[in-house]
């Protein structure tokens, strides 16, 4: 596992950062209260989050 906190330095050190639009299409979303069953535990946050990402895509 990795710890969130260097989750977190990845994402800003590839400019990921929180808001979806890095580059390459490269994302960081933290969806709170949730493990490795995301698709179980929050369908509706990750659904959001997968549109915010589409959304921003080129093209």
């Amino acid at each position: 596992m990795v710890p969130t906190e260097e989750r977190r330095w990845w994402a800003d050190d590839n400019g990921a950062g929180g808001d979806g639009g890095g580059p390459d299409g490269v994302a960081y979303v933290e969806i709170s209260e949730t493990g490795h069953m995301l698709p179980v535990e929050a369908p509706d946050e990750l659904a959001d989050a997968i549109v915010v990402w589409l959304g921003g895509l080129p093209g």
